[in-house]
């Protein structure tokens, strides 16, 4: 697996413009080795007791990805010049960033803090800013499995690999055939299971955000979900279909690094 570093790269793209469209190159300002993050930063969750000198611990808190970018222009400035980098920069929501060293892995984020313009005096010097990431990991384009199809009297299995390092939750498209129920069971498994759909709808299942939508109008299909949303664990996935219908995967891998 490739790792993306960020400092050994000069070019970026960032909420779709690329650096070299304004004249300016991501730098290193340090002598000697990189330095930079390597995975997403970790805290322990946990209750401290009085009188006990172990604390209840509860778990692992991920935070949320924050690094620097150094950029230099290759030319000398001018006001123009400082006012579009600006505005390109100073998004108000987290916007798709990624280096040309690895363009298959994406950070979201958005500018935050001061940033610094460094300079000699004669328009000519770097930019250094923070960059802070909507969530702990970086992630990969959308993908879109074409559709698969489940037969009634029979168990109807296929293989998903998961190339991130985190457990993926993908957005499962259903088409039902036939009224029925429908049911999707996985590698741990737990079963994803819909109750009484009807012949021609179609059901939209959002598992990360746990939203899930049908065609059919003025109609809410909650109830008839056992709210068991799926999950695809690291490498390969083996998932087994119940119930007559057509079915389609959409995800994004997540990583670490």
């Amino acid at each position: 697996m490739i790792k993306l570093t960020i400092m050994d790269s000069t070019d970026f793209c960032y909420n779709g413009r690329y650096s070299t469209d304004f004249g300016i190159y991501n730098v290193s300002i340090s002598g000697g080795m990189f330095d930079e993050p390597f995975a997403a930063k970790r805290s322990i969750v946990e209750t401290k007791i009085s009188g006990r000198d172990k604390p209840n611990f509860h778990g692992i808190d991920l935070e949320p990805k924050e690094f620097k970018l150094n950029f230099a222009f290759e030319h000398t400035w001018d006001n123009k010049k400082i006012a579009e980098v600006v505005r390109w920069l100073s998004q108000s929501y987290y916007k798709p960033l990624y280096f040309a060293n690895n363009v298959s892995k994406t950070f979201y984020c958005i500018m935050t803090d001061e940033p610094r313009l460094l300079h000699n005096g004669l328009k000519q010097g770097y930019v250094t800013l923070t960059m802070r990431c909507n969530s702990s990991f970086i992630y990969s384009p959308v993908f879109e499995d074409g559709w698969y199809k489940s037969k009634d009297d029979e168990r109807t299995s296929l293989y998903i690999l998961n190339k991130g390092t985190e457990v993926c939750e993908p957005k499962v498209i259903i088409k039902k055939i036939n009224n029925g129920d429908f049911s999707i069971i996985n590698y741990n498994g737990d079963e994803f299971k819909f109750e009484k759909l009807v012949d021609d709808e179609i059901v939209v299942v959002d598992c990360e955000r746990q939203d899930i939508e049908t065609s059919l109008p003025n109609m809410y299909r909650y109830d008839n979900f056992n709210h068991k949303y799926l999950s695809l664990a690291y490498g390969k996935n083996k998932l087994i279909m119940l119930g007559e219908a057509k079915v389609k995967f959409t995800y994004q891998f997540k990583y670490q690094n």
